[in-house]
């Protein structure tokens, strides 16, 4: 695709984060979601285009404190920027700790995943996971399945 002239841009009045394309885009998706299943919309582009702000700008825009409809709706942000995301264990561990933030409780992951991690990385100690659902799996972590099982 070939790039726009500067004739067919459009005007440069508007603040970074005011994308009425996005923000329909967010809306269309928000509202699609069945009451009974979850989503997870991702946000992604290049450092300083705004992206950031337009997350955050999105995430007020579906507070419940704007409309009952959104109250139903549990908003996480992760920050990739500083962070390594080649490793996929701890990408989950963060998104997980995100919407565990946000209220969401996840009780078979905590010990899926500390059991995973003990058999896969036994040598590494298990991420902190934040507002553990599971005691069991707050022990694991902390002593490894062994001990847990012992």
């Amino acid at each position: 695709m070939a790039m726009p002239l500067k004739t067919q841009l459009p005007p440069a009045n508007k603040i970074l984060v005011d994308r009425e394309h996005a923000q329909r885009a967010f809306e269309d998706a928000v509202f699609a979601i069945p009451t009974d299943r979850s989503s997870i919309l991702v946000f992604y582009g290049a450092g300083g285009q705004g992206t950031t702000a337009l997350c955050r700008a999105l995430m007020a825009k579906a507070s419940a404190k704007v409309g009952p409809s959104h109250g139903l709706l549990r908003r996480a942000e992760l920050d990739l920027r500083d962070r390594r995301t080649d490793d996929t264990d701890r990408l989950l561990v963060w998104l997980r700790n995100s919407f565990a933030d946000a209220g969401v409780v996840f009780p078979c992951f905590d010990l899926a995943f500390a059991i995973a991690w003990e058999v896969t990385r036994g040598e590494e100690p298990v991420p902190k996971f934040t507002k553990p659902w599971l005691a069991r799996a707050t022990k694991l972590s902390e002593v490894g399945v062994d001990e847990v099982l012992a």
